[in-house]
């Protein structure tokens, strides 16, 4: 992996929902569905999740990891 390989992206909460939101339902998103996945899914600060991209896949993002705060110790 190079660098242009991976991008890092600071955010709070509510903004990381929604594109995670867009990311694993694709263009199809509802309205229902985000407001579902906004009220289902949770953040504690400083908690990282990480989405993994394959273009070639019929569903190209895969959420590998959600909210893990085990670097707080």
């Amino acid at each position: 992996e190079t660098q242009e390989d991976a991008i890092l992206v600071v955010t709070h909460g509510i903004f990381l929902r929604v594109v995670l939101a867009y990311a694993l339902f694709g263009e199809g998103l509802t309205a229902r569905q985000l407001r579902q996945f906004m009220n289902f899914v949770t953040f504690n600060n400083t908690g990282l999740t990480l989405l993994e991209h394959t273009p070639a896949r019929e569903f190209p993002w895969r959420l590998a990891v959600l909210n893990d705060i085990a670097h707080l110790g």
